[in-house]
């Protein structure tokens, strides 16, 4: 029963990549809408690029973050450059880490913890501290996202954290991190 079901989801993972390489052009117009809901759309689509189309939707994405104006679209696109894995998106999502909003932080956060290594750890660590709570949550998801265990002790405060959504983050990071030992 479970090799039909992972058999399922691969062709299901398989369709996907062949939809976004078949609409690709069109996805990446959208990009550049005026409508912020066919920004967001697009950007969802490009996430499941792959190969070579891959790379130009991790451009295109980052081109797009510079001038979008809506917190929630950029919040997607970020997502989106996680789930693609370019390390070259590393760099401006390390220059959003500073932005006023702290869903933009989040995002970046969250986005840089699944492609990035070590070298931005200190940043991220200072980030558990923040004082919006958005930040301290994707900090702490991107600690766990990072997998490096022996940095654990850091979430550990974030447990008595006066935020549901920072305790919450620091509960799944942890999880990620192998649990409390």
């Amino acid at each position: 029963m479970r090799r039909d079901f992972e058999t399922a989801m691969a062709s299901v993972y398989a369709q996907r990549g062949y939809h976004v390489s078949a609409y690709f052009d069109y996805y990446a117009a959208k990009l550049f809408s005026d409508s912020v809901l066919s920004r967001i759309r697009a950007a969802e689509c490009l996430a499941e690029a792959q190969g070579a189309d891959a790379e130009i939707a991790a451009e295109l994405l980052i081109e797009r973050i510079g001038v979008e104006d809506d917190a929630g679209a950029i919040y997607v696109m970020e997502t989106a450059l996680g789930r693609l894995g370019d390390v070259s998106a590393t760099a401006p999502l390390l220059k959003l880490l500073s932005s006023d909003d702290g869903w933009v932080r989040r995002g970046a956060a969250k986005a840089i913890g699944v492609i990035a290594g070590v070298d931005i750890l200190p940043k991220i660590t200072d980030m558990l501290a923040d004082a919006d709570e958005h930040t301290r949550a994707g900090a702490a998801l991107a600690l766990g996202m990072l997998g490096y265990w022996e940095k654990k002790e850091l979430l550990i405060p974030l447990l008595d954290d006066g935020s549901n959504e920072v305790r919450d983050a620091a509960k799944e990071a942890i999880r990620r991190l192998g649990g409390i030992h």
